[in-house]
């Protein structure tokens, strides 16, 4: 089967893609270093994928679109939206977001490992039971800003 990308800026295809599933298609594409530049990829099932390497430019996902138990190794996003975009049980390895959009991002049971944001804005979004390097996010109603310890004595 033949997929084709558009550019969400134009409407044209940009690329087009082979494979037996929307997923072996996108999996083999990123394997063979393609670049995913001004690409809709919007409602689109990305769930339990694991993703090493890739450059996603300008790219739009945007709600419907999944990243459930999905795996992350070294990808790069730069200047990327994400619109209401889920990542149940995602994990991250050393992925860095440059000047990534969240807008209503759900992230729930996410790991972050060695993930980098650059210039990355997280309105609306949610990081429910989710780590940051073996660290728990605590979320709550008021923001709060903590650093500790301190000093030489760590007080």
């Amino acid at each position: 089967m033949k997929f084709e990308l558009k550019d969400w800026t134009n409407g044209k295809i940009v690329l087009t893609i082979e494979g037996d599933d929307w997923k072996l298609a996108f999996t083999a594409a990123i394997k063979a270093g393609i670049e995913f530049r001004w690409i809709d990829l919007s409602d689109k099932d990305f769930s339990k994928l694991t993703i090493t390497g890739g450059f996603l430019y300008q790219c739009k996902f945007n709600i419907g679109t999944k990243f459930d138990g999905t795996k992350f190794y070294s990808t790069t996003f730069y200047g990327t939206t994400f619109d209401g975009t889920t990542f149940d049980g995602t994990t991250f390895y050393g992925t860095k977001f440059y000047g990534t959009k969240f807008y209503g991002t759900k992230f729930y049971g996410t790991k972050f490992y060695g993930t980098k944001f650059y210039g990355t804005t997280f309105d609306g979004t949610t990081f429910q039971k989710s780590t940051f390097n073996g660290k728990k996010i605590v979320e709550c109603e008021r923001p709060i800003f903590l650093i500790h310890p301190l000093g030489s004595e760590q007080r």
